[in-house]
């Protein structure tokens, strides 16, 4: 779609450094040309802002010692819960003003406008109106995005502010401060002292159309950009930054948002009856005992002619059980093991699964079959990592190259893509820019392209849930971006029943002082061994929560009292059997401690060199995609006429 600006609450946080929740709606939107804005430090020749009343006088920062969100700054001590539904509350994730009251905020000196910044947040009075969008666009500003309540955020000049503040429909217009624009982390180790670590990466949002000047004066504070990405809202650069340039950074009028750079990071033969997409049928003798079972796919469903994208680690295509259903440059050799592994979850056809050694697995049936959930859909593989952080993968390239794949490249495929993704942003469970950019490409990833490419977007909740083995005591708001985004799936974990009774020990060796029958103290070691079984409690049970799976809410305290509903659904995510990649290099992923690790390459060596054990959010997820692409397959190929569907993205 060209030249879409969309603005609902769909995306609400996507403005990282300043929105409590920013999204994407197809409301209209004003689209006059903003005329010329004031030259880089000229001094604004207008009053920037106006209020409706006089200043209130700011609270402290911080506001108490146990305060969630001790950088945020208001002006008010009313809570969230009445703010959302106040009309003259403007809530940024740094600052929650109520403009009836005034602004009067204590904003350090360092991260506060000192000329024009070129972008305000405009609230209007009662609903932000056509209307007001039109007066907007009359005083030569170019709406970005929404703020709640009541709000756009608008890059325009001061003059133009001045215009849209003096008119009778406008309750506020409010500088759009560099204080307002580092996520919350960032902001804390700014107002707290601490620099930048050596090298350090941002995310860099510039607004769009800047990134001329921005690429001048960012290269004049020494600032090294490395590579440029999308987001719904503007371009994001990841650079190095300088330790003792944060503050200039934000303070650059081009600039929109920061926060730090995260890696990325990955977050069944009893999957398949447990979802349903395999269903049993007992044979039985005269006397009605069982004689045999016969296993068949749910409906006949196997994924046939459906194109599932895996963005991973890459894909060991030669495994028997993918036959020639692998493409994309992705496939090939998987020496880190977890995309094979991903891959067999979702489309694996069972092949191998006879060469185990230790038959059957525990907890499985006799012979068993360790097939994916879609046994005949295509995969179309992507890398989602460089080992060389100057060819960083985008999340503009995962978006654009599978979407181009499926719906350009391949335009017989008429279903909407599904794409999984079993990793996460390391430590970070904000609603973030890239969570921004996949609410946004499942409505559009191509929007080059006319008409709207949609995606289904699979992600994991994350492995940081830490909680106990019986489902219960663990963290909320731990889920990882781009997990926290609205628009995708996310998928948490529960156990699988296994009842694994493998044998871990550990020994520790203390000193201890004794007497020894003269009399005498000597001095002699000890050696305690412990014998734990590491894996029961996390396989006896399918129905518990898996102990390691993050929990939501996601945007507690931001989005509402309560945040936002998530994870979405929950997988078997324990001790998956899934395929192995003939050049994994071991490489164990354990959720307890390393020192369980040999317990767990024991158990992986009764499988054979075909399958292998992994638990984890990230193998629940694909059991989802899998499952989706059944659902495609029914949708598209199995109802007809009048009862076809055509389903959103979402499903």
């Amino acid at each position: 779609m060209k030249n879409r600006q969309t603005l609902s609450a769909v995306l609400l946080t996507a403005l990282i450094a300043a929105l409590a929740y920013v999204g994407i709606s197809r409301g209209p939107v004003a689209r006059q040309a903003s005329p010329a804005g004031l030259a880089l430090g000229q001094a604004p020749t207008t009053p920037p802002a106006r209020l409706a009343k006089p200043p209130a006088v700011a609270l402290p920062v911080p506001v108490a010692a146990n305060d969630p969100f001790p950088f945020r700054l208001k002006n008010t001590d009313a809570p969230i819960g009445e703010l959302v539904r106040n009309e003259t509350a403007v809530l940024l994730r740094n600052a929650f003003i109520d403009t009836a009251l005034g602004s009067g905020l204590a904003i350090p000196a360092e991260f506060k406008t000192t000329g024009d910044p070129l972008t305000y947040v405009a609230q209007a009075r009662g609903p932000a109106t056509a209307a007001f969008r039109r007066h907007i666009a009359a005083s030569g500003g170019k709406i970005i995005s929404y703020i709640p309540n009541n709000a756009y955020l608008v890059r325009v000049d001061a003059d133009g502010a001045s215009r849209l503040a003096n008119w009778s429909g406008t309750q506020s217009v409010l500088p759009f401060e560099p204080y307002y624009k580092l996520e919350m982390k960032l902001l804390e180790m700014a107002l707290t002292g601490q620099t930048l670590p050596e090298g350090a990466l941002l995310n860099v949002v510039l607004f769009p159309g800047s990134e001329p000047a921005a690429a001048n004066r960012l290269a004049k504070l020494g600032v090294e950009v490395l590579s440029q990405d999308r987001t719904p809202f503007g371009a994001k650069l990841v650079a190095r930054v300088p330790a003792d340039k944060l503050a200039a950074l934000a303070r650059l009028t081009e600039v929109q948002g920061l926060e730090r750079h995260r890696p990325r990071r990955p977050a069944n033969d009893l999957t398949r009856p447990r979802l349903g997409v395999e269903v049993f049928t007992a044979e039985t003798d005269a006397d009605g005992v069982v004689t045999n079972v016969v296993s068949e796919d749910y409906l006949g469903l196997t994924g046939n002619r459906i194109y599932v994208n895996v963005n991973d680690t890459g894909v060991d295509g030669s495994h028997a059980a993918f036959g020639n259903r692998i493409k994309g440059p992705g496939a090939g050799k998987d020496p880190d093991g977890h995309g094979t592994f991903v891959a067999g979850i979702i489309a694996g056809d069972g092949a191998g699964s006879d060469t185990i050694k230790t038959n059957p697995p525990p907890g499985s049936f006799e012979d068993p079959d360790f097939k994916g959930m879609a046994i005949k859909a295509k995969l179309h593989v992507l890398k989602y990592s460089d080992s060389n952080v100057n060819n960083h993968v985008s999340d503009r390239w995962l978006q654009t190259e599978s979407a181009d794949y499926h719906y350009i490249q391949s335009p017989k495929q008429k279903n909407t893509l599904i794409s999984n993704n079993s990793w996460e942003y390391e430590d970070e469970s904000d609603y973030t820019w890239a969570a921004a950019s996949y609410d946004a490409a499942t409505r559009d990833a191509l929007p080059e392209e006319p008409g709207d490419q949609q995606v289904i977007y699979v992600f994991p909740a994350g492995n940081s849930g830490s909680g106990t083995d019986n489902g219960l005591n663990a963290s909320p708001n731990t889920i990882t971006a781009p997990g926290t985004a609205k628009n995708v799936i996310t998928v948490g974990a529960i156990e699988t029943l296994r009842e694994i009774a493998a044998e871990s020990y550990s020994s520790v060796t203390n000193t201890v002082t004794e007497t020894d029958e003269d009399g005498n103290e000597v001095e002699k070691e000890v050696v305690t061994t412990t014998t734990n079984t590491p894996f029961a409690g996390m396989s006896d049970s399918d129905n518990q929560v898996a102990a390691f799976s993050s929990r939501g809410n996601v945007g507690i305290g931001i989005e509402g009292p309560f945040g936002r509903f998530k994870p979405d659904l929950v997988a078997p995510g324990t001790f998956i059997i899934s395929t192995r990649s003939a050049d994994w290099e071991n490489t164990i992923t354990s959720t307890n401690a390393q020192a369980d690790a040999d317990a767990l390459e024991k158990q992986n060596d009764e499988l054979g060199d075909q399958y292998r054990y992994e638990s984890g959010t990230s193998v629940a997820a694909p059991a989802i995609s899998g499952m989706l692409a059944l659902m495609q397959e029914f949708y598209h190929r199995r109802l007809t006429g009048r009862n076809k569907r055509t389903n959103s993205p979402a499903l």
